[in-house]
Order: C-alpha cells, then structure tokens, then sequence
C-alpha cells in the first residue's frame, strides 16, 4: 500500500510541476549575406553583380531622373511561450532581427551603398 502512495505521490508531482512550450516564428522578405555587403564597391559594382551578392532585392524603384533604388530587407521574430501548470509561472520571450541595405545606381552601377542590422 505505501508503494502504491509514493507512486500516485510521484505520479501527481509530475503531472502538477509539468509545462508546455510553443515556439512561433515570423518572417518579412529573404534572408540574406550581410557580410556581402563589403563586397559592394561605390562606383565599380554592377547592378548584376549586387543581386549576385545579395539575392533579388524586396523593392525596386526608379526616380525621375533613371536612378535605380535596390532595397533588400529580411527581419524575423521568434517568440517562444513557456505555459506552466494552469498558466501558472507562464512567460514569453521574444527575438528580433533585421537586416535592411539600400543600393542607389546610376547607370547600372553602384553610387551609394548602405546597410543596418540589429536585434534584441
């Protein structure tokens, strides 16, 4: 009978300290090389050779006087929820990344070039 106790006791401790956790990620345009972006020379790289680099870009445009705009942009969200016993002791934690780099050409090749990164 005792053995019986302890094992309904360790069975319900189990059951009581138990927890679930989901993880749920969020995605805005491709992933691309960061580190490519120093590959990328003001007045000497094509246009070609910056998708090359980096992917197709998330935005193209072209102003009124032909310059071409090249946006790449990726970012991403992890949110992880620990649920405890009846949503006691629950949290959540989230992670952000993003990377964005702007190219500017002016005839087919690169006049400007600039980039930022983070997280948190």
């Amino acid at each position: 009978m005792k053995s019986l106790l302890k094992i309904g006791i360790v069975c319900g401790t189990v059951w009581l300290s138990s927890s679930c956790t989901s993880t749920q990620s969020i995605e805005h345009g491709k992933p691309f090389a960061i580190e490519n972006v120093s590959k990328i020379v003001e007045g000497k790289t094509t246009e070609s050779e910056v998708i090359a680099l980096l992917g197709e870009p998330s935005n193209r445009t072209t102003s009124s006087d032909n310059r071409v705009i090249l946006i790449f942009h990726h970012s991403k969200t992890d949110t992880q929820r620990n649920i405890g016993f009846m949503g006691i002791g629950s949290k959540s934690e989230h992670h952000n990344t993003r990377q964005t780099v702007t190219v500017a050409l002016n005839n087919g090749i690169v006049e400007r070039v600039s980039s930022s990164s983070g997280g948190e």
